[in-house]
C-alpha cells in the first residue's frame, strides 16, 4: 500500500474530522503529512507505510514532533502495515525512529469498526458510535 492510499483510508473511516493535507514544499522541515481538527480539538499526524520493522522518520520529524509536544500539542506517528495499523505518540518520536515498530505503541489495529472509534477517542477525545451503515457518529 502507498501512502496516499493510507491516506485515503484515514479519511474514509474518520469522515467527522476536519482535515487538511500538508503539501511538504510549501512547511517548514519535518511539519507531519495532515492536520486535523474536531470541535476545537486539532492534532497531527504523520503518515507511514512500511513493509519492515522500520518506520523511517527523518530527524527533522523527530525534532518536530518533540518540539510540537513540548509545547502542549498533540501530535501522532500512524503507521501501516500489511496486517495491522500501529499509533505512536509523538512524544516517542525519537524510539520511533530508532526502534521502529517495536517502540511503545499507543495501539496496534486490524482495521475494525472498534480500532477506528479508538482511535478517534485518541485523536479527537470524543467517543464514536456505529449508525449502522459501518459509519462513525459521535456520542458527544
Amino acid at each position: 500500500m502507498k501512502e496516499s492510499a493510507f491516506w485515503k483510508m484515514v479519511k474514509e473511516h474518520l469522515p467527522l474530522v476536519h482535515w487538511q493535507r500538508v503539501e511538504s514544499g510549501s512547511t517548514g522541515r519535518g511539519v507531519p503529512d495532515v492536520n486535523g481538527c474536531f470541535r476545537g480539538a486539532e492534532f497531527w499526524v504523520e503518515l507511514k507505510v512500511t513493509t519492515t520493522n522500520k518506520v523511517g522518520l527523518r530527524p527533522e520529524q523527530v525534532a518536530w514532533h518533540l518540539l510540537r509536544t513540548r509545547a502542549g500539542g498533540k501530535t501522532f506517528i500512524f503507521v501501516k502495515t500489511a496486517k495491522e495499523i500501529h499509533l505512536f505518540a509523538g512524544r516517542d518520536a525519537r524510539d520511533v525512529a530508532d526502534l521502529g515498530l517495536k517502540a511503545e505503541a499507543i495501539g496496534k489495529y486490524k482495521g475494525t469498526f472498534q480500532d477506528w472509534c479508538h482511535i478517534f477517542w485518541v485523536f479527537t477525545g470524543h467517543h464514536c458510535v456505529e449508525e449502522g451503515n459501518g459509519k462513525i457518529n459521535t456520542t458527544t
